[in-house]
């Protein structure tokens, strides 16, 4: 789920990914593929009516973790991703550095 606002725009969107770990998970260094799309809806309120445009996006990622713990973890990714909309193609290729926090389920013994 996404909600950003730029310039005069409402930005809604949503989307899925998958993600594939390479190495046993109790390893702190590890290996992920991802592959995603996203569904995106801009809207602005202006003076002479609503303006509105929807777009879509995909792309895959490649990189690495690095686990601090089996909670949070250090991400080190390449990502392409490749969209239309009403007024342009995106044909991206970024790098990212990110955190991921997971969820801990504790079992009752």
């Amino acid at each position: 789920m996404r909600y950003e606002k730029l310039n005069s725009f409402d930005i809604y969107g949503g989307g899925l990914f998958s993600r594939y770990y390479f190495l046993e998970a109790d390893k702190t260094f590890n290996l992920f593929a991802q592959i995603h799309y996203d569904y995106i809806n801009a809207v602005s309120p202006v003076e002479r009516g609503d303006t509105s445009f929807a777009s879509s996006y995909y792309g895959v990622r490649v990189g690495q973790i690095v686990f601090f713990n089996n909670v949070v973890g250090l991400e080190f990714a390449v990502k392409y991703e490749r969209g239309n909309s009403e007024f342009a193609k995106i044909n991206n290729i970024n790098a990212v550095i990110g955190f991921q926090i997971h969820l801990e389920k504790n079992n009752p013994n």
